[in-house]
């Protein structure tokens, strides 16, 4: 066979195997998906819980003023895995002032002011202060009283009996919930256990 007949007929027409055709879809499909499947991470991923930097929240009993407390904290995350109710997240957030800090959100978990105030005492770094029981600030239980169903007359007293101060933080006077400013902690527990939507104690952080 001469060098002329050993070439193809038809040199310039594409290998158009079923490999070939295979691989060009793939890269079809590739090219098509990709993307979208990049934009629908990008959509959903803020809305994952463990991604989001919470936009209200309690900082653990004890624990030093903000700014103090972000510049003090190691991230060890000691305090959570010793919380006995499992109240304290550890955040995941793009600043890094924030990142890896402990919080806390009352809706979810609240801190029921244990005995042991484990967090407190585990604390290696001085983040979180140990301090008697009543002289813990989170933060101050607040009333909506127009969301309140003691307003329309029924004989709702959750927050009241499930508070872990009892009336030292919160009582019943003359049919209505008072908060006793000087004995709340703002742990939250009343918050978590409010039955209305939305809630009609809300603590705001300290």
């Amino acid at each position: 066979m001469t060098g002329q007949e050993a070439q193809s007929p038809n040199p310039g027409k594409k290998n158009d195997s079923p490999v070939d055709r295979r691989d060009f879809f793939k890269e079809v499909i590739r090219s098509v998906m990709q993307p979208a499947a990049e934009f629908l991470d990008r959509r959903l991923k803020p809305l994952m819980p463990e991604e989001e930097t919470p936009g209200d929240y309690l900082r653990p009993p004890g624990a030093l003023y903000e700014h103090q407390f972000r510049t003090t904290c190691s991230r060890c995350g000691k305090c959570a895995q010793v919380c006995p109710v499992q109240a304290i997240r550890i955040m995941k957030s793009d600043d890094p002032a924030l990142d890896g800090t402990p919080y806390i959100v009352p809706s979810l978990k609240a801190c029921v002011v244990c005995d042991s105030l484990a967090c407190m005492n585990i604390c290696p770094s001085g983040a979180l202060k140990p301090v008697p029981k009543e002289e813990i600030r989170m933060g101050l239980a607040c009333m909506r009283y127009e969301t309140c169903v003691r307003t329309r007359g029924e004989d709702c007293r959750i927050c009241v009996e499930k508070c872990p101060l009892g009336p030292r933080a919160i009582v019943l006077h003359e049919g209505r919930v008072e908060i006793i400013v000087s004995g709340c902690v703002g742990c939250g527990v009343c918050e978590n256990q409010c039955p209305t939507s939305p809630r009609a104690i809300h603590v705001e952080p300290a």
